[in-house]
Formats: C-alpha cells, structure tokens, sequence
C-alpha cells in the first residue's frame, strides 16, 4: 500500500528526479549558511553548550527558523525522486529498506519544518517533541537507506557505489544518533549532546548529500 502511494507521487521524468535531486544541496546550503550567521548574530552563543534550535530564539531567531523551515521544504521530494529512481533496481527485501528509508527520511523533514515553527522556549515542550521526531527518524532514514545498498541489484549502473564508505558513515552517524538520545531522553546529560547535536546534523547533511550525489551521477549518466 505505501509502495503504491509512493508510485503515485513519483517523478516521472529525467529532468524532475534530477532537479529534485539538485535541490538538496540547495537544502544544505541555506542550513549551513543561516546556521553561520545566525551564530554571529547570537552573541554569547556556546557551540559546546548550546543547541542549534537556541540559534532560532531571540531578536534575530528568524534567521535560523527561516533555515529551519526552508530546508525542510526544500528536501521533502528528495525522498520522492530517491525512491523513484531506487525502485527500478530494487527486489522484494531491498525494496522493504527503501520504503521505510524514503518514509523516515519524509517524516525527518517534517520535524525539521516544526522545528522552526515551535521556537525552543522553556516550558516548550512541543518544541522538545519535534526536535525529537527529527533525529528518530533522521536515524532511521539513514539506517534503511544504507542497510537498501547491501540489496540493489548486481551489476547494474548502482555497481559504482562506494558501498563501504556509504555503510561506514551511515551506521557511524545512525550510531551517534543513538549516542545524543541517549544522552539526552535516558541519562538526561546535557553535558555532551548538545555538542553531539551538531556533530550528527552537519554530519547527517554531509552524508546525505554525498550518498545523493553518488545515486544522482550515476542514474544521470546511465540515461544520457
């Protein structure tokens, strides 16, 4: 049934998946950009001490909501055009990992989106609930996804993956994921996960932004 409902929503053509695909470093780049100003625009701002949601508060937290928001929007239908272009290469146990990736990784930025809706304030708890369905499902996206590589269909245009750099980083990252929610939702340390945090968000970024450039050069080359 999701299968179907994901089918329904996909890109139909070449220059949609790859503009799709495009846009996700767009994505990056608005995050990364509005996080930096943001931090000069945040005086007293502790990167060990201080979450990145705390950049989205005070006179000037517009900025950082702004990238919140945008970025989210913006990575929506990478999620689409991944599954969209996957499934063509994918069997009946791959395609399970690629469903559940494309889902999490859906519902990661919708959390994101929240995120910059419901400012971090105390007594914020909403605030606290969307940031948490951002990492949990950021986690599980990137676990399925990875976990996805291991079934795609032998020699075909996925051949050229870098396979064990992909499932180093991406059980690594899905691992310190782990680490911050552990900190956080069981030990309730706030001594390491706020540094964590940013460690797994920049790095998520990059992680994902490498594993859609590889899936992008690929799939383009193989139908020029």
């Amino acid at each position: 049934m999701i299968d179907e409902f994901f089918e329904s929503l996909g890109l139909n053509n070449l220059e949609e998946k790859r503009l799709s695909l495009d846009m996700a470093m767009l994505a990056f780049a608005i995050f990364i950009t509005g996080a930096v100003i943001s931090y000069f625009l945040h005086p007293g701002y502790s990167i060990m001490n201080d979450f990145i949601s705390t950049l989205g508060t005070g006179q000037y937290g517009w900025v950082m909501n702004i990238s919140f928001i945008s970025t989210g929007i913006l990575l929506l239908p990478i999620f689409l055009a991944l599954y969209s272009i996957l499934d063509d290469y994918t069997h009946d146990e791959s395609r399970k990992f690629l469903t559940l990736g494309a889902v999490s990784g859906i519902i990661s930025q919708i959390g994101l989106i929240l995120v910059g809706i419901f400012v971090d304030h105390p007594g914020r708890d909403i605030h606290s609930f969307v940031a948490g369905v951002f990492f949990f499902a950021l986690m599980f996206c990137i676990v399925f996804l990875t976990r996805m590589t291991h079934y795609l269909h032998p020699n075909t245009v996925f051949d050229r993956l870098d396979r064990k750099v992909i499932k180093f980083f991406g059980y690594g990252l899905a691992f310190l994921d782990f680490l911050m929610i552990f900190f956080n939702l069981i030990l309730y340390s706030y001594n390491y996960d706020a540094f964590i945090q940013k460690i797994v968000v920049l790095a998520s970024f990059f992680y994902l932004g490498y594993f859609i450039s590889q899936i992008r050069s690929s799939y383009i080359q193989s139908q020029i």
